[in-house]
Parts: structure tokens; C-alpha cells; sequence
């Protein structure tokens, strides 16, 4: 007795958080950027359990919901994740880097640098 059945949201929060995890080390992008996800399902039907997994998703990436359909990842990886994860159950999915003050000190540092982090982090997301 026991086991998957028993707490279902824990083991998709350890499934998320190790797959977070290899997505991590393999990531290439140099910069920190947050991303802004936002997402809609065709004719508004969504499936039963998909806010399971999207709660787990938040757990085990540290991103957190703003509105019912957006979502702030914290880096790269939890994009990825987060995009690959909202896609497996139907729905259209669109990311955008966000400006937070440390890319928008960089901006005023050097804006070269900022405009590659930026590519850097849309490429990686597409």
C-alpha cells in the first residue's frame, strides 16, 4: 500500500525537479534571466490535471504564478520546463525575457552585452 498512488503531486514535484535539474547543467545561457510564460488552451478546454503538474512544476523550479495563465520562470531551464511541459498537454505557450535591474544595470554598462544576453536567452527558449 502506498507509494505513486498515495501522493501523486510529491513524486511529480521530485520527476519536474530532476529533469529542472539536468536541464540546469546543460544549460548554455551566461546570463540570469527571468522569463515571463504565458499560455492559452484552444476552444478554453484544459485537461483535469494539468494544474497538478503545473503546481509541481512551480515547486521544483521555484517559478511562481502571477495570473491563472502566466507564469514567472527564474531562469533558462525552468522555461524550457515549464514550455515543454504546458506544449505536452495542448496549449500555446509564449515566453519573454524580462528586464530585471540586474540586466537593466548591464544595459547601462554595456548595451552590446545586454542585446546578446537577450538574443542569447530568446534562442534558448525557441
Amino acid at each position: 500500500m502506498g507509494g505513486i498512488a498515495r501522493n501523486p503531486l510529491s513524486n511529480l514535484i521530485s520527476l519536474y525537479a530532476k529533469e529542472y535539474r539536468k536541464l540546469a547543467e546543460t544549460s548554455t545561457a551566461k546570463a540570469k534571466v527571468s522569463f515571463l510564460i504565458a499560455w492559452d488552451f484552444p476552444g478554453s478546454y484544459i485537461p483535469r490535471n494539468f494544474y497538478n503538474h503545473l503546481k509541481a512544476l512551480e515547486e521544483a523550479t521555484k517559478a511562481h504564478r502571477v495570473q491563472k495563465s502566466v507564469l514567472i520562470a527564474p531562469d533558462t531551464a525552468a522555461a524550457n520546463l515549464a514550455k515543454k511541459t504546458i506544449e505536452k498537454f495542448g496549449g500555446e505557450v509564449y515566453v519573454a525575457p524580462l528586464l530585471d535591474r540586474n540586466l537593466l544595470a548591464l544595459k547601462k554598462a554595456n548595451p552590446n552585452l545586454l542585446l546578446k544576453a537577450l538574443e542569447e536567452a530568446v534562442k534558448v527558449t525557441l
